[in-house]
């Protein structure tokens, strides 16, 4: 009896363990999903990390030609035709260094708004908010002209944020007010008014190049591309505001390629507010699309807990005359009763979108301006947004990139289907 008893135990043990198959296929899909997910969000944040370990990412220097040529390389490795497109400016030049008791700290001038060679140990200084978005606040500009008006040979600035971080605002590549400027971090504010300082200042304009990278994926003659387009230059590391769409870039050219012609356009010059690469391409090149995708500023940019490091998406708004200091939107142009079958794809990741605006910001404007196309502009902002701290750990995770890049490649594939001729 006993071992009859033993034998009922191990077969009744055996059934209850076995899972049906149907729970065996949904647990080997979710399995199968998390593997996926696991393995397109690390590549994605791989890609991010190259990108942002490669150095500040500033427009005609040594790092943007590295960035070009990777781009160029990981198109070509999925199957682009790659082209490079020169462009010629005038590029601010610079050496500058700032020390307080001896201590030499970072600085970074003010580009373009003076040239010349400065020495001095009586600066101007002062503390304040440099950027409003990606723009010189009202409140640089009253510094500059108050140093001005005193007779200073220089100005140094401490730019105020959260984390008390050097930043610096967007510029226009042409000569500002004639004054030198240099911007210092924040968290140095009170000892600039206290310590002894010295200022060694030389900056120049001098012409300079470099190069959109474009790709074409398919038979573009049949069939109007979707249009990839994705800046590559900025101020610091920038793995939120650039490296997030420079990978969903690359992802969504390998994937919807398979099934649809693509054009990537990669434009540096960002961080110069004339858009100088992109606005060459536009200038010289006229965009038939299907739909064009402009990945923007911190396209999947994240906001870490203080006390527990864990992070998620920066909240969505879609509200273009308030836009809080950490935020992600979509401006987007198309009809509305298609673009109602993407907000349930889109709401997975909390973004809502402006719809049909009648204004459209920085690279998203020249794109609008020059293709009557359909057109959704992803963009984001945050504290580290235009400081050194953009750096990968600090700025996104794979988990977040995974996400967004099924949002946007999912919204694409709904939009094409529901315009099929």
């Amino acid at each position: 009896m006993k071992s009859i008893f033993l034998i009922a135990t191990i077969i009744i043990l055996s059934i209850s363990s076995c899972s049906s198959p149907e729970n065996k296929a949904s647990e080997n899909e979710e399995k199968s999903s998390q593997q996926t997910k696991q393995t397109v969000g690390s590549s994605l944040y791989k890609l991010v990390e190259t990108y942002s370990n490669m150095g500040y990412h500033r427009t005609g220097t040594s790092v943007d030609a590295v960035t070009n040529k990777w781009f160029a390389d990981e198109l070509k490795q999925i199957g682009g035709k790659v082209s490079q497109q020169a462009f010629k400016f005038d590029k601010f030049e610079n050496s500058v260094t700032v020390t307080l008791d001896g201590e030499v700290i970072p600085s970074l001038p003010l580009f373009y708004e003076g040239v010349g060679s400065v020495e001095t140990n009586s600066p101007f200084v002062s503390s304040l908010n440099v950027m409003s978005l990606d723009r010189t606040t009202n409140a640089l500009n009253n510094a500059i002209q108050q140093a001005i008006d005193d007779k200073n040979e220089i100005a140094v600035i401490a730019t105020q944020n959260k984390f008390g971080e050097l930043a610096t605002p967007n510029r226009f590549p042409k000569l500002g007010s004639g004054l030198p400027v240099v911007l210092v971090p924040g968290k140095y504010a009170t000892k600039l008014e206290e310590a002894d300082i010295n200022v060694k200042y030389d900056a120049k304009i001098v012409s300079a190049e470099s190069n959109n990278i474009i790709a074409v994926f398919g038979d573009t003659s049949k069939m109007k591309p979707i249009v990839l387009a994705t800046p590559l230059s900025g101020w610091f590391n920038c793995a939120a505001e650039r490296g997030t769409g420079i990978a969903v870039a690359i992802k969504l050219a390998s994937e919807l390629s398979k099934d649809y012609p693509v054009l990537v356009i990669g434009a540096p010059g960002h961080e110069i507010l004339h858009h100088i690469g992109l606005a060459h391409f536009l200038n010289n090149n006229k965009i038939e699309a299907s739909i064009i995708i402009h990945l923007g500023a911190n396209v999947a940019i994240g906001v870490k807990d203080e006390e527990t490091g864990s992070m998620k998406l920066a909240p969505g708004v879609n509200d273009p005359r308030s836009i809080p200091e950490t935020a992600r939107t979509v401006f987007v142009r198309m009809d509305t009763s298609i673009f109602k079958s993407l907000t349930p794809v889109l709401d997975k990741i909390d973004l809502p979108a402006v719809v049909n605006p009648p204004h459209w910001n920085g690279e998203a404007a020249l794109w609008a301006k020059s293709s009557p196309a359909p057109l959704m502009s992803f963009t984001g902002i945050s504290p580290i947004f235009h400081t050194p701290s953009d750096v990968p750990e600090n700025a996104t995770n794979a988990e977040l990139l995974e996400d967004v890049y099924n949002a946007i490649y999912k919204s694409i594939t709904i939009y094409m289907n529901k315009n099929k001729n």
